[in-house]
């Protein structure tokens, strides 16, 4: 009897490609919220207690929990991309499909063209979320804190109780007109300046709000009372009319009194020509070249989960890739770290220090 001839029909390059695409993508995206859900998991009690106990309508909850997740976007992304190259192409070894691919004549380069190009895909949005969307998202969030803080000053002032939540600010009143937020008989201790506090004494306190650089601001117009300002030699005690007390703090205050992270490109550049603070330099070019670096590791990422990937052998499941994902992502986590401190305390310069875990 004749043999039966089995004839081999190669796919295409489109085809190989795109098929390996699409089992990289759903496994990033799945990467994406996993570590997203596992970071929120940490603001889960602040986020119930707004809910409840500030009364915030569940819109605003939900306003805050997408800024949040966007401003964890720049280093969930690079581990999301490793996490998701490097199950691919396990699971491809694991199931002989990269034997069979490499048995039909596609070169190595063809079968990691996909996670290549798609890193630095990934690559051009890591770039746009840690120098822009990252900061206006993490700016946004401490402003809406900040907002609902603000508003609930009147539900948690009651008459003849000391107050301790309005950012290091003591007040008490004896007599509270919610209807016309208006305070009587007010003291108010300031500890915000820790040096130099500032008691006041105050006959009536009215609250409002004032809008600032779009951002909501409380504060008490205090009338007829006395300052005392206190240092560590003397006092002085200053007779006012009227005095404005702010009780919430502006997220938009000078660059140099805002935290590193929610610094775009352009205000990180301008705090670090302006700075005459040796320190300080030290710790915004630590932050420019942390975010350049963090990005940059989307490609290396790429390039390290297609060839691990593919080392797998067709014994191994592809829970190796997983495991060895982690593995990366620890190391350089723990790498990233320890860099950051060394050049935020000048032990080298930040544009060395932060570049050496990517280099390693």
């Amino acid at each position: 009897m004749p043999r039966a001839s089995v004839r081999i029909i190669p796919m295409h390059k489109k085809t190989v490609f795109f098929y390996i695409l699409g089992q990289i993508i759903p496994t990033f995206l799945l990467g994406i919220f996993v570590f997203i859900f596992i970071l929120l998991l940490f603001q889960f009690l602040k986020l119930t207690e707004i809910l409840l106990i500030h009364n915030v309508a569940l819109v605003s909850v939900l306003d805050l929990l997408v800024n949040l997740s966007i401003g964890f976007l720049p280093i969930i992304l690079p581990m999301s991309l490793l996490f998701s190259i490097l199950l691919t192409y396990s699971r491809l070894s694991a199931d002989s499909e990269m034997v069979a691919l490499r048995a039909l004549g596609y070169p190595p380069s063809t079968i990691s063209l996909p996670a290549i190009l798609f890193s630095i895909f990934i690559f051009g949005i890591s770039i746009q979320t840690v120098l822009f969307l990252g900061p206006h998202a993490r700016t946004h969030f401490d402003t809406t804190i900040s907002n609902i803080t603000s508003q609930k000053v009147i539900s948690s002032m009651a008459e003849g109780t000391f107050s301790e939540e309005f950012f290091d600010l003591v007040l008490y009143t004896n007599h509270v007109d919610k209807k016309n937020k208006i305070l009587k008989d007010l003291f108010v201790y300031d500890r915000r300046n820790k040096t130099n506090p500032i008691a006041i004494v105050a006959r009536e306190g009215t609250i409002t709000s004032n809008v600032l650089d779009k951002n909501q601001l409380a504060e008490v117009i205090l009338k007829d009372g006395f300052m005392y300002k206190m240092d560590d030699a003397s006092h002085t005690k200053i007779k006012f009319e009227n005095y404005s007390l702010n009780i919430s703090s502006t997220i938009s205050a000078a660059v140099k009194e805002r935290d590193l992270d929610t610094l775009t490109f352009a205000e990180l550049q301008a705090a670090m020509k302006s700075s005459s603070s040796r320190k300080r330099t030290a710790s915004l070019n630590t932050e420019f070249h942390g975010r350049l670096a963090i990005a940059t590791s989307c490609l290396l990422f790429g390039f390290l989960g297609s060839a691990l990937g593919s080392r797998v052998n067709r014994r191994s499941s592809s829970s190796s890739g997983f495991i060895v994902s982690v593995l990366c992502i620890i190391s350089y986590g723990l790498l990233y770290v320890g860099m950051s401190n060394v050049g935020k305390k000048m032990i080298l310069p930040p544009d060395i220090a932060l570049w050496i875990p990517n280099l390693i």
